[in-house]
């Protein structure tokens, strides 16, 4: 399987930069049409005369010529799909798992998409319009969250302040102008936004006492993580920890790390649950790293653990690699993990594993 170089969480390994400044620009994110208008020169298509809107334009620079790049891959059935049939499986789901590579464009303007494209989905239908839980968005953050919603729900804020009233630029995520499309989109929908991650304090907490420090009993049969995971997934999580900090963890941080990645995954499934309540029983959608949205070790393990029924459909952003042109030859294109993958470029950015041996002295 081809692998891609990210810490199992979408996040590029080791580290969270701040790349590619400005790539998305303000027309972008001024509502649900300019959120698409990057797709110059492509015709909407159509399905029983309703328009979908067409994928977005790609930006990132690298391996922009490989012949996987802009394909969207159905995984169970290792063909290619149209946008028209992956809007219908996003209508079709209760669940919606957007996953990414959080620093890069494309996957965001992707996620962006697909939440246009399921708002108007639903909207045709006369169904209750989604809620979105973020990672990034953790729960420190949830009262001024909610601020920012009421600002901008009284033309007081747009997606381009959205992020800054979040205070973003001190959470070590990449450049809220990437996740801005994909904000301006619930903004200009109305669309209950709600916190998904865990404050580095919390995380920290869970790792050196255990969740019972940080939560409840009843917080925490209620996050259902009174019963262990699958053995297959934690040995899968176990991999993954050690992949995505190059080999150099030592041996007894795993544990505290799977702990905190568990909590993490869980806390998520919950905050879709909320997402989709506010909505008036909507569709949950998170917006993640793809590791998070993975089927197999990620938020979809939990939504059933947490008694949240219905159909989950996982989509997330792949960087192509050279000489990587077998689709079903990438580890996040099976159906064990994703269900619909988006080939793209790849983001520049320095070797991480590099850097972090360059500062434990690995070798």
């Amino acid at each position: 399987m081809l692998k891609t170089s990210s810490d199992g969480n979408g996040l590029p390994a080791v580290s969270r930069r701040n790349v590619l400044r400005g790539l998305l620009g303000a027309g972008a994110v001024a509502g649900l049409t300019p959120v698409l208008a990057g797709c110059v020169g492509q015709t909407p298509q159509q399905t029983a005369g309703q328009a979908v809107p067409p994928l977005p334009e790609l930006t990132a620079p690298l391996r922009r010529d490989h012949p996987l790049v802009g394909r969207l891959w159905l995984t169970a059935e290792r063909r290619e799909i149209t946008p028209q049939d992956l809007a219908r499986r996003l209508l079709a789901a209760r669940w919606c798992l957007l996953g990414e590579t959080h620093d890069n464009p494309d996957h965001h303007r992707l996620q962006a998409w697909c939440l246009a494209a399921l708002h108007d989905g639903c909207r045709r239908a006369g169904r209750p319009l989604p809620g979105v839980a973020w990672e990034m968005i953790d729960e420190s953050q949830a009262p001024a969250l909610a601020a920012a919603l009421e600002a901008a729900a009284a033309g007081r804020l747009d997606a381009a302040g959205f992020g800054p009233a979040l205070g973003w630029d001190q959470t070590g995520w990449p450049d809220w102008a990437m996740y801005q499309p994909v904000a301006g989109v619930a903004l200009a929908a109305g669309l209950p936004m709600v916190a998904g991650g865990l404050s580095k304090a919390v995380t920290r907490r869970i790792a050196r006492e255990g969740a019972a420090a940080v939560w409840t009993p009843e917080q925490i049969r209620a996050l259902a993580l009174t019963d262990p995971l699958p053995p297959a997934a934690v040995d899968g999580q176990t991999a993954e920890l050690k992949t995505g900090h190059c080999g150099l963890m030592p041996e007894a941080m795993l544990a505290p790390m799977l702990s905190i990645q568990t909590a993490k995954d869980a806390v998520m499934a919950q905050a879709m649950a909320e997402a989709s309540r506010r909505a008036g029983g909507g569709a949950g959608v998170l917006i993640a790293g793809s590791g998070h949205a993975r089927r197999d070790l990620g938020v979809p393990l939990h939504l059933p653990r947490q008694g949240l029924t219905g159909a989950a459909l996982v989509v997330t952003g792949i960087e192509v690699q050279a000489g990587g042109t077998d689709p079903a030859g990438y580890e996040l294109a099976d159906p064990a993990r994703a269900d619909v993958v988006w080939f793209t470029g790849a983001a520049e950015r320095e070797d991480p594993c590099a850097a972090l041996k360059a500062r434990t002295g690995g070798g």
